[in-house]
């Protein structure tokens, strides 16, 4: 972990696909986040308890986000975007009970999907160019 390494936490280390393969991959699931999806979706209780731990630092990360930036909407991208209402209910959830008072804030996956990142990347740096 990035604290074991002395090494500052992100949403990337604790909030992300690659988190959900990492934590997967040490307690047995091979074959990344999507397996832990599918054991989850088939009710296993230990990639239940996995996708939980990162679906609630990707909820806590979108709720230091609206605290800071009130935005309006949050656009989840990668491939945990593309999982739905496990992830995206868990974001929105959390918003409403513990988000910035009277503030309502949509919670959307990327409509690029799991490349969203990578082609907002290189829009900007072109546009920046």
């Amino acid at each position: 972990s990035a604290a074991a390494r002395d090494a500052p936490s992100t949403p990337e280390t604790l909030a992300s696909g690659t988190a959900l393969g990492r934590l997967g991959k040490q307690a047995g699931i091979l074959g990344g986040g999507a397996e832990v999806v599918a054991r989850m979706e088939a009710g296993e209780p230990v990639a239940r308890g996995i996708f939980e731990r990162v679906a609630f630092a990707a909820a806590v990360t979108a709720q230091n986000v609206a605290f800071l930036f009130s935005p309006q909407l949050i656009v989840v991208g990668g491939g945990l975007g593309l999982v739905g209402e496990p992830f995206l209910g868990s974001i929105r959830k959390r918003l409403v009970r513990h988000g910035p008072p009277g503030l309502a804030v949509s919670v959307v996956p990327a409509a690029l999907g799991a490349d969203a990142g990578l082609i907002g990347a290189a829009a900007w740096a072109e546009a920046t160019r």
